[in-house]
Formats: structure tokens, sequence, C-alpha cells
């Protein structure tokens, strides 16, 4: 006996036998026919099942593995887990260390995976350039040292005029020094700028200024409470001036002095005061130069002999000028006319 030759395909089809068929054997007798078509199938189902389990063919579904697998992170997280299919796993990961120490840090340094790897304390370089605020400027942002700096008085810059000039706001705050020998600056309008808005202003050791307002008087110069349009300040005279919301303020104020036995004072609004000695010359004539040039004019000069004679000594008042005084010494008895005499004396002057 032999066996029937089995190919490895899956037939459509089961042979039925007919009452009308004929008994015939071997390998393509009619006879064989169903047993030949089941066992194709047979071998086409056992090479289907070897590769599956050899893993050439994969099937469509399993309810789970047969080997559990074991899921493993590494890297920048760790973690594992068995899975076996049967259900979802969850697995907890654990970052690793960066090699940052833990705390708070202002600044820190992220890699391209958004990870910090770095922090350390900001440093002066690290800030932003702050943006001052306009000048005037009164809510709640943030203010820069040099807004703060204006804002607690100290000066906002140093403006040199030579010439005459109608002050800005720009100037509001500065120093504003005049250095010409006649100039006049006009404040702003004072209708423009906030209330206790300031300017601090000097003339140089040679010059005359004269300040004007474009908002009528200025209140407060020489004691005078109605004000004056103009106020003028002398050689090295320094004053304040504030508005106050519809005109101006002339307040404080400084001025240049020699404090010698041959000096002088300024004083702000324009007064100044002049001192000396001398000594006539044979002919009891004196030429005293003032040690500085009043900017208009002497008003007035004083005169007294220094003598320690018994005789009557006497100095008197010649030529004025703005920049000096002629004086005349004479010595003489009692009841007698005076006779010219190279007597000292000393004098006072007082100008503008």
């Amino acid at each position: 006996m032999a066996d029937l030759p089995e190919v490895n395909e899956w037939p459509e089809g089961i042979y039925q036998l007919e009452t009308s068929d004929p008994v015939l054997g071997g390998p393509e007798g009619i006879d064989n026919r169903q047993a030949k078509q089941l066992a194709n199938r047979t071998k086409w189902l056992k090479d289907q099942l070897s590769k599956i389990v050899d893993g050439v063919t994969s099937i469509g579904s399993a309810l789970k593995l047969a080997i559990p697998r074991a899921l493993n992170f590494k890297g920048a997280a760790t973690g594992s887990g068995s899975f076996d299919g049967s259900a979802d796993v969850e697995i907890t990961l654990t970052l690793a260390n960066s090699g940052v120490t833990a705390g708070t840090w202002p600044k820190v340094t992220v890699n391209s995976k958004g990870l910090v790897t770095g922090g350390s304390a900001l440093v002066a370089a690290d800030l932003p350039a702050g943006i001052t605020a306009p000048q005037f400027d009164n809510d709640k942002s943030l203010a820069t040292t040099e807004f703060v700096q204006r804002a607690l008085g100290n000066l906002a810059g140093y403006a040199v005029y030579n010439a005459n000039t109608a002050l800005t706001a720009a100037d509001v705050g500065k120093y504003v020094y005049a250095d010409a020998a006649t100039i006049t600056l006009t404040l702003p309008d004072a209708t423009l700028l906030p209330a206790g808005s300031r300017l601090y202003m000097q003339a140089s050791a040679n010059s005359k200024l004269t300040v004007t307002s474009v908002n009528g008087n200025i209140t407060g110069p020489n004691g005078n409470p109605m004000g004056s349009p103009n106020v003028t300040l002398g050689p090295g005279v320094a004053a304040e001036f504030i508005s106050w919301g519809a005109g101006w303020l002339s307040v404080g104020g400084t001025g240049l002095a020699a404090l010698t036995d041959y000096g002088y004072q300024s004083f702000p609004g324009g007064l100044i005061i002049q001192w000396g000695m001398g000594t006539g010359n044979a002919s009891g004539t004196a030429s005293i130069t003032f040690p500085i040039k009043f900017p208009n004019v002497c008003r007035r000069v004083l005169t007294t002999p220094r003598n320690s004679s018994p005789l009557n000594a006497t100095s008197s008042i010649g030529a004025v000028t703005a920049q000096g005084v002629t004086i005349y010494t004479t010595l003489a008895p009692s009841g007698q006319p005076g006779v010219a005499q190279p007597l000292s004396f000393e004098w006072l002057a007082i100008g503008n």
C-alpha cells in the first residue's frame, strides 16, 4: 500500500461522491478524491501553524503574551514595568539629576530638551537697561535710578547760555549758568508745567543776568511781595525760580563774596557791598579801584579817616564811578582850615 501524495494548498470545496461514480482507486481515483482534498487542507493548516510558531507569520490578535516583556526607561528619566498584553501598564518615571543644586535660582540655564542644567544669582549685566519715564511723569510705573535722582531734588543737568534765550520745559530742574556780559533769559510758560517746577540760575563772575517771565511779574524778588517783571542777578549771584502753576516765584539764592580786608559781597537781587582801606598821597589824594566793577552803578560811598593824632582828620568823597572812587584826606588843628595830608582811611561802597 502507498500513501496518497499531499499538496500544500487549500481546496475551495470537498468533492461529493455520486451514486453514479464508479469504484476507482489510485492517486487520481475518484474514490480517493475527498481524502486527497482533506489531506491537502491538513498540510496547508500545518504549514500555517508552523509559520506562526516560528514567528514567520504574525497572528491578528491575542489575549496576552506568552512571555511578559520588561519595559525599561533610561537617560533623562528612569523607570520600568512588566507588560504581557493582558492589561494597560502604568510606569512611574524618575527624572535623572541634572547636576543643579536644589534651591531657588533667579537665573537658570535650559538645554534644548527644556531641562534646567544650571542656576545662578543675577548680576548687573543680566538686568535690561531701564527706560526713564518722561519728565513730570506721576504714575505707578517702575522708576529708573535716573528718574529717582531727579525726583529726589538732584539737578537734572547743567546748561550754559551765552546769548539771550527763551528757556523751555527741557531746562526745568537744571542748573542754568549765564556766561555773557549782559544776557536775558526768559522763564518757560509756567501754565504748561507742573506746579513746583524749579530752575536754579546763576550769573557768572562777569555777567549781568536779567530773568524775565511770560506769565507777568515774578513774585518775591528783592522783598517785593507784588513782584517785578524782571529779576536782575549781578556777577556771581544765583537764585532759584519755582513755578506755582500760573507764574513764578524767586526764592533764596547766593552771591559771590571776597571776605577779606579789601573785599565785597553780592546779594540775591543784585545788591553789592564793597569795602577796603587806603592812604592819600602827599597831596592827600587817593584813587581807589573797587575789588569788582559794579554792573550798573555805584550808589553810595562812605569813608572815615584812621587817625591817632589829636588834630582833626577828614576824608571826603570825590569822583565816583562804577569802577572806583577818589578820596581826599586832610588834617587840621581845631578851628583851623584843613591841610592835605597823606592819611589812612576806610571806605564802604554800595551799588548794583
